[in-house]
């Protein structure tokens, strides 16, 4: 099946509600936080190099710009087939692209093109805070 078709299916069958993967990105600023719930041994779960484990994102569709270590979808969210194999998951970014209205209304797909926002919770020792960012402005 091709990506196309079991994103259709995906949201078809989910009457319109997708399943995200959830997707946490490391800083090498701070110290981890505890508020995200991992377990300790998941604090540098990429490796101390690439800095502890202090934001989650969500309903993102662009990368976290995080040096020449990251992996270029680093940040990006992932849908879950309705199957639950996350060797299949899908990225958030090509479901907007493929189903475009049908997931994002008109008005956002006219002014923006895309799905315009993401949020994230970001953790550090001292603080705890959800943003909610603009992808871009609409034009004009």
């Amino acid at each position: 099946m091709s990506d196309t078709q079991l994103i259709k299916e995906t949201f078809d069958k989910g009457k319109g509600i997708l399943n995200m993967v959830p997707v946490f990105v490391p800083r090498r600023f701070s110290k981890a936080g505890l508020r995200l719930r991992l377990h300790p041994h998941d604090y540098y779960a990429l490796g101390t190099e690439r800095g502890s484990i202090k934001e989650r994102w969500f309903s993102s569709v662009i990368p976290a710009m995080n040096g020449e270590l990251a992996p270029p979808d680093e940040g990006m969210s992932y849908v879950l087939p309705l199957d639950g194999n996350l060797a299949q998951k899908l990225q958030l970014k090509e479901a907007v692209d493929i189903l475009g209205e049908q997931l994002i209304g008109e008005e956002l797909k006219r002014k923006y093109g895309t799905w315009p926002m993401y949020s994230k919770s970001i953790i550090s020792i001292r603080c705890s805070t959800t943003c909610i960012s603009i992808l871009k402005q609409p034009p004009g």
